[in-house]
């Protein structure tokens, strides 16, 4: 979502933000596009990865003959914060939306940029993910656990019958979630105000280091892990308390900027411990599944032993540290304009939408040639995304559909705002040079278009 914004000569600077912590809804925050745009696009590698999985060899429909342990040591790593930090910057980009355009400009907006999307692409990834695998059944030597079933229910149609699989959001259920938090979001703010000394207590470092691991870890207490995704249209209450949180986090820190100078003392220690609880949850968690522990896994819970409240809080403290030492990373090294990740960024809305059919046809034709992991991966990978850019560029960026999901382009005024950009940056830094002492880490913020 685009909104144009002008420069007021009384908007207050940047670095007056960075010291009360007051936001500004003529501001840029370029740190957050592009940090989003890559929870996005790791999306795309973890699914990728997923088909080398030693713990789902079994359970990943188009998983190759080949798995590796270290494919997982990674890739679960990845796991426990790239959906957290998505809903985190989520929560951010909805308190600023709400406070420039009211609550009628944000359900209009969310409508929009969320219901819509999933209602029309739904369908179509449902109809091409279940095309590719009835083809993977029926044309294909695939041997997997989850297209034997599909191929039996097929000469069988009676017994097919009898045990269909639900029907469930896909990996889409990020939309259905998040709509359902901005519908949360529309009704509390329009009925209550938040003191302001509960957002200063929720800001403070020892709640979003210590606190806050702590109380949402109860979320995986009934939960097998490493978590599947709540992709059943039914909601469930565990990711209203996980992921709600870190939108709700999200929506405050949008209000109290300097909680990231806050948090710079913590980098290290945040760090520390995300790496031995992650040793310790790796070490605990199953290595390998069969296909007969994940159905029963689907369908029961796991009793609350002394393990699983270990597995609970390595989850959910890894998942609060790594995503907030993400956005203190990204304020220092993602936090600058630049055409080239400004695509990106715009695209990788469209790119985790189709990428599920995409890795599932290159996953079933890898099963033809058998080459290595190391090959494998990075050309699905590589051609996921080459795939998801062309038809971005050529197809999605110019057309309704493109407007729907990021906002119609003005190439002038895209070109204009660079310009602008550029000299807005120059005279920052002239002004901090001037104005500013060096020891200020200030978070630099640009006056453009907004991208929510």
């Amino acid at each position: 979502m685009e909104v144009n914004q002008e420069a007021s000569p009384n908007r207050t600077s940047p670095q007056q933000h960075e010291v009360d912590g007051t936001p500004s809804t003529g501001t840029r925050y370029f740190y957050m596009d592009n940090l989003r745009a890559i929870a996005m696009l790791a999306g795309i590698v973890f699914h990728a990865a997923l088909a080398y999985s030693l713990l789902l060899h079994e359970g990943w429909p188009t998983a190759d003959t080949s798995s590796s342990v270290a494919i997982d040591f990674v890739a679960w790593f990845m796991h426990m914060f790239r959906m957290p930090l998505f809903f985190l910057i989520s929560g951010f980009f909805a308190c600023y939306l709400i406070q420039k355009r009211g609550n009628l400009g944000f359900i209009k907006n969310r409508l929009l940029r969320i219901a819509l999307p999933f209602i029309v692409f739904w369908p179509l990834v449902f109809i091409a993910v279940v095309g590719s695998l009835v083809y993977a059944a029926s044309s294909t030597q695939v041997n997997t656990p989850i297209i034997n079933f599909i191929r039996l229910g097929m000469e069988n149609p009676d017994m097919a019958g009898q045990e269909q699989s639900p029907v469930t959001s896909m990996h889409l259920w990020f939309l259905y979630y998040l709509f359902f938090f901005c519908l949360a979001t529309l009704i509390l703010n329009a009925t209550l105000r938040l003191p302001e000394r509960l957002k200063v207590y929720i800001s403070h470092p020892v709640t979003l280091v210590i606190g806050l691991p702590l109380i949402t870890s109860v979320a995986f207490f009934k939960q097998h892990l490493p978590h599947a995704a709540p992709e059943s249209f039914k909601p469930m209450l565990w990711p209203f308390l996980y992921y709600g949180s870190f939108f709700f986090v999200g929506w405050i820190f949008y209000q109290k900027q300097n909680m990231i100078q806050q948090l710079r003392h913590w980098v290290y220690p945040m760090l520390a411990v995300s790496i031995a609880c992650y040793a310790v949850f790796f070490y605990l968690s199953p290595k390998e599944l069969s296909i007969t522990e994940l159905m029963a896994g689907a369908y029961t819970l796991p009793e609350l032993t002394t393990q699983q409240v270990i597995l609970s809080l390595c989850t959910s403290i890894i998942s609060w540290h790594m995503t907030l030492l993400c956005i203190i990373g990204a304020v220092k090294f993602l936090n600058h304009n630049n055409q080239v990740i400004r695509f990106v960024a715009d695209s990788s809305y469209w790119l985790y939408i189709v990428h599920i059919p995409i890795l599932f046809g290159l996953q079933i034709f890898f099963h033809t040639i058998e080459w290595p992991i190391f090959i494998e991966l990075p050309l699905s990978i590589g051609i996921t995304f080459a795939v998801g850019l062309l038809s971005y560029t050529g197809i999605i960026r110019p057309s309704p559909i493109g407007w729907m999901l990021n906002g119609k382009k003005d190439v002038k005024n895209t070109v204009a705002a660079d310009k602008q950009v550029k000299d807005k940056n120059n005279q920052s830094h002239k002004d901090m040079h001037s104005h500013v002492s060096p020891t200020d880490n200030s978070i630099v913020k640009n006056t453009v278009k907004v991208q929510v």
